[in-house]
C-alpha cells in the first residue's frame, strides 16, 4: 500500500493516544480494529491496547511502552517519546466516535481502490478460460464485504441496560401516539394489523405459485410506500423496467368505473382519453423515492452492493432506503453452490443479513413447490416453500398469495355440462377479485390471514373496505 492511498496519521495518532489516556476510551471507537490502520505500527500499537484492557489491566503510556522496547519501528521515530507524544495529542472522548468512523472510512476507501485496480488488471487481462462477467461479480462480492466488513455504524452488542433504554423509550412513544420509527406501513391496512407493517431489519418472504398475484402484491406494497415518501427499491429479476411501470401506472388509474389494464397499455389499445389519464399517472408518480433494477440473475453480494448505491442516493435526497422487493429470490444465482438446497439456503440466509446490515425491510418474493397442485385443498403452507427449511429458518415473517378463483377458472374449462358449469360460474362469480394474504409465520407476532379486494389485470390490491368505499362513490 502506497502513501497515495487515502489515510491521516494525525488521526490516528489522536485516536490511539484517547485509548492511553481515557479508561473508558474503548466505548466510542465502534467497529474500530488494528485492519482499519493505514500505519503498521500503529496497528500493532492498538493490538497490544487492546490486549491489556481486555485483560483488565491499566493502558498508558508507561504500560505499554515496554513491550516494544524491541520494535525497530519505534526505536526510529523516538521510543518512549513517541507514546508520551500520543498521549499528549489525544482525542477527547466527545471527539473520538467521530474519528474512529473516519479510520474506518479511510480503511474501507484503500480497500476499495484495491479491489478496484484488481477489477482493471484482470478486465485488462483477456482471457476466455472464464467469462469476465463472473471474474467482475467475484469483485463485486469482495467490495460488499470489504464494506461490511469495515463499517462500525451499527452496534451490534447491548448491554441489558443498553437494550432497556432503547425499549422503553420506544414503548412510550408509541403510547404518545407517536409512530413506530423502525415499521414501514405496506398501505394495506388489514395486513399491517396483523404484522404491523414490514419492519427494518426483517427478511419477510412473500410467496405464492404462479397466478397467484405475488408480483401484484409486491409492487402495489412498493407503490404505497414510496408514495408515501419513503424510499423503496426494487429488484426485478423477471420483468423489464417498462413492465413493471405500466403494471404501477395501471395501478394508479384503477377506479370502480375505470380500469386501464397494463396488457392495454402495453398493447397501445387505449382511448385518447385513456392515454391523458396514463400520462398524467406517470406525472405522479415521477417523483416517488422508487428505484428499479432489472439486472437478472444477481447474486446477494451484486444484489447488496447495487442496494448501498440506491442507500447513498435516497441519502443525498434526505431520505433513508426503507424497503427493498425482490422479485424473485429462485431468479437469483449463487456460484458454487452444489445443490438447489444449498444454493437457497446461502441466499436466503445472505438476504436476511443483509436486512440488518442496511436496516431497512426486505420483502422477497419466492415460488412454492408444486406439491400445492396435488391437494385438495390448494392453500399453501410452510412446507410448500421451495427449500422451505432453510427459507422459512431465515425468514423473520412468511406470507402466502392465494387466489381461489385462479383455481375455479381452471375447472370452468373441464365442465361438461350447462349445468356444471352455471355452478361454477357462481363459484367463479363469489370468489372473483379476491386475494387471501396468508401470515403463516411471524417470529415477533401473531399469524392469521386477511382477505382483500384484487383486480389482477390492473395490478390492484386494496383493502375490502376501502374498495367498497370506491364502489359506493362510484
Amino acid at each position: 500500500m502506497t502513501d497515495k492511498h487515502p489515510h491521516n496519521l494525525q488521526t490516528e495518532q489522536a485516536v490511539l493516544g484517547a485509548l492511553l489516556s481515557h479508561k473508558d476510551a474503548f466505548a466510542h471507537i465502534g467497529g474500530l480494529n488494528a485492519d482499519h490502520f493505514f500505519e503498521s505500527l500503529h496497528a500493532r500499537i492498538f493490538d497490544a491496547v487492546q490486549s491489556i484492557f481486555k485483560k483488565g489491566g491499566a493502558v498508558s503510556a508507561l504500560t505499554i511502552a515496554p513491550l516494544f522496547k524491541n520494535d525497530e519501528s519505534i526505536q526510529q521515530i523516538g521510543g518512549r517519546e513517541y507514546f508520551a507524544g500520543l498521549a499528549s495529542g489525544a482525542a477527547t472522548l466527545f471527539e473520538l466516535s467521530s474519528l474512529a468512523e473516519q479510520i474506518i472510512d479511510l480503511a474501507q476507501r484503500r480497500r476499495s481502490i484495491d479491489i478496484a485496480q484488481s477489477l482493471i488488471t484482470d478486465a485488462m487481462e483477456i482471457s476466455y478460460n472464464e467469462p469476465f462477467d463472473k471474474l467482475a461479480a467475484s469483485h463485486l462480492d469482495n467490495l460488499t464485504t470489504a464494506l461490511v466488513a469495515g463499517t462500525g455504524k451499527r452496534k451490534t452488542d447491548w448491554t441489558l441496560a443498553e437494550s432497556n433504554v432503547v425499549v422503553v423509550d420506544k414503548l412510550a412513544a408509541l403510547y404518545e401516539g407517536g409512530a413506530d420509527m423502525d415499521a414501514v406501513s405496506t398501505g394495506l391496512r388489514q395486513l399491517d394489523d396483523i404484522i404491523g407493517g414490514l419492519h427494518r431489519s426483517e427478511f419477510i418472504v412473500l410467496g405464492g405459485r404462479p397466478g397467484m398475484g405475488k408480483t401484484a402484491v409486491g409492487v402495489q406494497i412498493a407503490q404505497n410506500v414510496s408514495g408515501a415518501g419513503r424510499g423503496v427499491a426494487y429488484f426485478s429479476m423477471e420483468m423489464s423496467h417498462h413492465a413493471l411501470n405500466r403494471r404501477l401506472d395501471s395501478a394508479r388509474l384503477w377506479m370502480p368505473q375505470q380500469q386501464v389494464s397494463y396488457n392495454r397499455i402495453t398493447a397501445g389499445k387505449v382511448s385518447k382519453d385513456e392515454l391523458r389519464w396514463v400520462v398524467s399517472a406517470a406525472d405522479e408518480t415521477k417523483n416517488f423515492p422508487l428505484i428499479i433494477d432489472e439486472a437478472p440473475g444477481l447474486t446477494p453480494g451484486e444484489l447488496e452492493a447495487k442496494a448501498r448505491v440506491f442507500k447513498s442516493r435516497f441519502e443525498r435526497q434526505g431520505k433513508a432506503l426503507d424497503l427493498v422487493v425482490i422479485d424473485h429470490m429462485h431468479l437469483m444465482h449463487f456460484p458454487g453452490a452444489r445443490s438447489e438446497t444449498e444454493r437457497f439456503s446461502n441466499i436466503s440466509t445472505q438476504l436476511a443479513e443483509m436486512s440488518k446490515r442496511l436496516k431497512c425491510a426486505v420483502l422477497c418474493l419466492a415460488q412454492l413447490n408444486r406439491g400445492v397442485e396435488n391437494r385438495d385443498d390448494k392453500k399453501p403452507s410452510l412446507a410448500d416453500l421451495r427449500q422451505s427449511g432453510t427459507i422459512e429458518q431465515d425468514a423473520d415473517a412468511v406470507i402466502f398469495c392465494y387466489r381461489e378463483s385462479y383455481y375455479v377458472g381452471q375447472e370452468l374449462a373441464r365442465c361438461k355440462s350447462p349445468e356444471q358449469e352455471a355452478d361454477v360460474m357462481a363459484d367463479l362469480a363469489a370468489y372473483d377479485n379476491k386475494i387471501e394474504l396468508i401470515v403463516a409465520k411471524q417470529r415477533n407476532g401473531p399469524i392469521g390471514s386477511e382477505t382483500f379486494f384484487c383486480d389482477i389485470g390492473s395490478n390492484v390490491i386494496r383493502d375490502f373496505h376501502e374498495a367498497q368505499i370506491s364502489e359506493v362513490a362510484a
